[in-house]
């Protein structure tokens, strides 16, 4: 979530592979000069890092960006991975969905349907 103060609450939460990937898309840290501080925030972040602290990093080490800029590139890099994710278990609720219809009318058709539909919590007119 992003308030006028800043990335709040554990929504603000990045793993060491999130800020491999937001570094390199927003071209922090990818110079040779700045090597060193690249190899330093993937050792803080091994374990995670909240996403005020990475915003805060790299507002130390950058030039020019502000603090509230860079807050805003990391929180919207949290919202499109937290669509992507919702967009991919929708596609597997669906999926599942499709397999378990499947499955039960395979079931049917070999005399071992209204078990699995009994199993399955689906009744005969969805199939």
């Amino acid at each position: 979530m992003h308030t006028d103060r800043g990335i709040s609450g554990a929504e603000g939460y990045l793993t060491r592979n999130d800020v491999v990937r937001i570094c390199t898309k927003k071209g922090w840290f990818c110079d040779e000069e700045s090597s060193d501080q690249y190899s330093r925030i993937l050792a803080v972040s091994k374990d995670g890092i909240d996403a005020r602290d990475l915003a805060a990093i790299i507002w130390c080490c950058g030039e020019g960006d502000l603090l509230k800029d860079i807050e805003k590139d990391i929180v919207d890099y949290l919202d499109r991975a937290k669509k992507d994710i919702e967009k991919r278990e929708a596609r597997i609720d669906g999926l599942t969905q499709q397999l378990t219809v499947q499955l039960a009318k395979w079931a049917l058709d070999n005399n071992v349907g209204p078990l699995l539909v009994e199993y399955c919590s689906l009744k005969k007119e969805d199939i």
